[in-house]
């Protein structure tokens, strides 16, 4: 005890110290991980964009297919129209 420090003191200096570096370490690793998960984060909205993307993509598609095949329908009415019409001008 010459340096004038009691020992319940230097002991509580001792735990205190391991517990400080206990927490940097924790607060370290908290870190990371928040890292790690804004990456994730960001790699979902990526995948997120990308998806209604192609979500948009698809829809348009089938919004021209269904334009399409109105115009098709539209093509065999008037066909149909047009054979009732020859049959009865043949007859």
């Amino acid at each position: 005890m010459a340096s004038g420090v009691d020992p319940v003191t230097a002991i509580a200096n001792a735990i205190g110290d391991i517990f400080g570096f206990a927490n940097t370490v924790t607060q370290r690793k908290m870190k990371q991980e928040y890292y790690d998960f804004t990456e994730d984060q960001q790699e979902y909205q990526e995948n997120l964009q990308k998806k209604s993307k192609f979500n948009q993509n698809l829809q348009s598609l089938l919004s021209e297919r269904k334009n399409y095949s109105w115009f098709l329908l539209f093509l065999i009415v008037l066909a149909v129209i047009g054979i009732v019409i020859y049959k009865k001008k043949k007859k």
